[in-house]
């Protein structure tokens, strides 16, 4: 008797997380961001819509982990705005992620060349070099971009990971 409610809970369990995993993934693939835009949208574009773009780019890099994705998206701001640093800071942190850090450096740097200061550009050279296990340089970035902005959250959170990837904190 035991040993058959015992079997009927297990059975309970696994229905319903396949049921959850079901809803979790119909939920997932239905999402669509607050945005509107498609990568064929060829309206006139505004500021606004270029900062809805990034944000596009930045879902499909860091939430869903569609790198092309997030490349299309960074392009289409490039095309836009060729000197956008903050396109060409994000596509270099995608380009890294993808082991193409020749590509992403050059572009970090064409970001750092137009707007020296830029803690997003800053921030992403950290990013590119942690990515290359390159700790200490990465961290004398995000020292640079806490100097710009001491309390950037990005270079706060980034330097953290860095330093428990270099083993400094455990």
């Amino acid at each position: 008797f035991i040993l058959m409610s015992y079997h009927k809970y297990i059975i309970s369990i696994v229905v319903i997380s396949i049921l959850l995993i079901l809803f979790s993934k119909y939920i997932f693939d239905n999402y669509q961001p607050k945005s509107s835009y498609a990568l064929e949208d060829t309206k006139k574009i505004s500021d606004q819509d270029i900062q809805e773009f990034i944000k596009q780019g930045y879902y499909n890099f860091q939430i869903i982990e569609d790198y092309q994705k997030a490349i299309e998206w960074y392009n289409k701001v490039l095309t836009i705005d060729k000197n956008n640093v903050e396109a060409l800071s994000k596509k270099g942190e995608v380009l890294s992620r993808l082991d193409n850090f020749s590509d992403a450096f050059e572009l970090v740097d064409k970001a750092l060349d137009i707007q020296t200061n830029s803690v997003i550009a800053v921030n992403a050279k950290g990013y590119i070099l942690n990515q290359q296990n390159n700790y200490s340089k990465a961290i004398d970035y995000y020292d640079i971009a806490l100097a710009i902005n001491p309390k950037d959250t990005y270079a706060l959170t980034n330097k953290g990971i860095t330093l428990y990837n270099q083993g400094n904190i455990s």
